[in-house]
């Protein structure tokens, strides 16, 4: 059994097929650039449904660290998305999906 529950985020959509979509996500604090994540320390869990426009509805099951950084790696990334680093609690109000501010959220005490 786990030590952290997964946070169910959702008002499930009768008649709804949602797709199942797993994430891992680090949350961290104090480093510019791209970096090694170490050190991983589990957050917790949340279960979230959103739905994607022309993709569908999709259940996101989402896994959270807390982590330290370590030294510089090559700037590989997505081309649609951007990093920006802002403290935990200006982050809470930017992040787009409920299950990630709950996250960092966590890590605020």
């Amino acid at each position: 059994m786990s030590r952290h529950p997964i946070a169910e985020l959702w008002d499930r959509a009768a008649g709804t097929h949602y797709q199942p979509r797993p994430g891992s996500y680090g949350v961290t604090q104090g480093q510019d650039g791209t970096v090694l994540v170490m050190k991983p320390q589990k957050i917790g869990e949340a279960a979230q449904l959103v739905f994607a426009g022309d993709k569908g509805y999709f259940a996101k099951h989402c896994v959270f660290f807390q982590a330290t950084l370590g030294g510089a790696t090559s700037d590989v990334g997505e081309a649609d998305h951007t990093l920006i680093w802002l403290e935990p609690a200006k982050a809470v109000r930017y992040l787009r999906f409920e299950s990630q501010q709950w996250a960092v959220a966590q890590t605020l005490g």
